[in-house]
């Protein structure tokens, strides 16, 4: 069920940081790539939880007795921690 969580969680978050990135690029701001991802992860958390709730999803997560909120921001900080360190080995590459 984690599994399933995370996949839904980076797939919204990838796609929003795409959208994100077009938007963010055409009205000119910098370091583009660093705020699309952080905002579309913390838009994420909130369209993950509405989704969960709408299909009555969270009832199959009561049962690790972790509640959902340290659940998403798990999520969001591993995705975060994830990204920033691909960031940093990408800019220490010598091409």
């Amino acid at each position: 069920m984690i599994l399933y969580l995370t996949k839904k969680y980076v797939t919204i978050s990838l796609t929003l940081a795409g959208i994100l990135i077009v938007f963010f690029s055409i009205g000119g701001v910098k370091e583009v790539y660093i705020k699309s991802f952080i905002w579309s992860g913390i838009v994420s958390v909130y369209i993950i939880n509405r989704f969960f709730e709408w299909r009555n999803i969270w009832v199959l997560y009561y049962n690790l007795g972790l509640p959902k909120y340290v659940l998403l921001g798990l999520n969001f900080l591993i995705f975060e921690v994830t990204l920033i360190t691909a960031f940093i080995l990408i800019s220490r590459l010598r091409f």
